[in-house]
């Protein structure tokens, strides 16, 4: 529902690559000409380490802690009520993305404030302040609607094309049919599994990326003038954004938040989702492996595993 804080400050700030001005003063006084040379460095959100070190700087453990608990909160009060629409839902077509909806929208205000505390500098003001108003919120549901159209088109095409491929079908045959046979739907299915996932990743590209980013850019354009942030942004998102008190609107259009996010910010953001997903995959590796080592000390290889044995075919 909700990412990293360092997902919110790379997509909701995109700040722009950093320019500092160094003096030569190798010059000597005879010569009082000095050389000014400007230095491109890439923006402070550009890796991980970067985000990291300018987050527990700027805002320290204890704001911090206090984001995550809010995110905490928000995720148990979306995912209650999708639970409660879900089982009082009549249609069993419409019933899921029915509990989607109304659990975001439901909790979307403090998605809202939770995106503003992320990308704002502590203040000793009450958290109160950040709670957005009937008008913010309203102004903020379009582009919540299109990331959970977009969520769950993500979790679905999968499903679909698996159903639609019968590759379950394949893989329990294999118990039931001779050995050429077997390997033959082996292989057909995982080709299907593997052209599914190209799908999968094409669409999450396509669709789910754009749509986090205008959701989290729209929610960054409603914080209130009176708050700073951490890394310094354009608030008028390149004169996409005008002010009422100028004649404007005041909020971001949809398409105006995804082309506001320049191809640079976008492929830092592909590059801070690969090393995501690839610190997830080492963290489970290694609990897999200090798992089956503490059984292994415990009850030994053989009866590890037997019990390694059992545990697959209770999931087969």
């Amino acid at each position: 529902m909700v990412e990293a804080p360092y997902d919110r400050m790379m997509l909701g700030v995109s700040p722009p690559p950093r320019v500092e001005k160094t003096d030569d003063k190798s010059t000597t006084d005879e010569d009082p000409e000095i050389e000014v040379v400007l230095v491109k460095r890439p923006p402070v959100t550009s890796s991980l380490r970067q985000s990291r070190r300018l987050l527990f700087a700027q805002t320290g453990i204890r704001a911090i802690a206090g984001t995550v608990t809010l995110f905490v909160v928000t995720l148990q009060i979306s995912r209650a009520v999708e639970h409660v629409v879900r089982s009082l839902w009549i249609e069993p077509y419409t019933r899921g993305i029915a509990g989607v909806l109304v659990g975001t929208l439901v909790a979307s205000p403090l998605m809202i404030m939770w995106t503003h505390l992320v990308i704002s500098t502590p203040s000793p003001k009450r958290w109160s302040r950040l709670l957005p108003t009937k008008k913010t919120i309203w102004r903020a549901t379009p582009a919540t609607i299109l990331y959970v159209v977009a969520t769950r088109v993500v979790r679905d095409v999968p499903i679909l094309l698996v159903r639609a491929m019968k590759v379950p079908g394949r893989v329990v045959s294999v118990a039931n049919t001779d050995r050429s046979t077997a390997l033959r739907n082996l292989h057909i299915a995982g080709g299907q599994l593997l052209g599914i996932s190209f799908v999968t990743l094409a669409v999450a590209a396509l669709i789910y990326i754009p749509a986090i980013v205008t959701m989290v850019r729209v929610y960054a354009s409603l914080l209130p003038e009176s708050e700073e942030t951490i890394v310094p942004f354009d608030p008028t998102f390149d004169g996409k954004v005008v002010s009422e008190a100028e004649g404007g609107s005041g909020k971001l259009g949809l398409l105006d938040a995804w082309r506001s996010f320049n191809w640079s910010a976008r492929f830092r953001l592909v590059k801070h989702y690969v090393k995501v997903f690839a610190l997830q995959v080492a963290v489970v590796l290694l609990y897999l492996l200090v798992t089956v080592v503490q059984l292994r000390i415990i009850f030994g290889s053989e009866k590890t595993k037997k019990l390694v044995d059992r545990l697959s075919k209770m999931h087969t």
